[in-house]
């Protein structure tokens, strides 16, 4: 009999700039919302690597944005 083996559930992670633009805001906007917490993100290790932000949180965000603009 054969096993189902599970995978993972891949998540997409963007840039801050794709962040920025998805939102109409500016990279610097992101940054803000990173270091305030508002959204989370993965500091990537390097010199100029960046971060990296979970595709779902900046639905949650939109969402959440969506609820408060009624």
């Amino acid at each position: 009999m054969a096993m189902a083996v599970s995978t993972p559930t891949e998540h997409e992670f963007l840039t801050v700039t794709e962040v920025a633009r998805r939102l109409r805001v500016t990279n610097g906007t992101v940054l803000r919302w990173i270091y305030a917490g508002r959204i989370s993100a993965i500091k990537l290790s390097g010199g100029r690597a960046g971060w990296r932000i979970p595709s779902e949180d900046i639905e949650r965000l939109i969402e959440e944005s969506r609820y408060e603009s009624r």
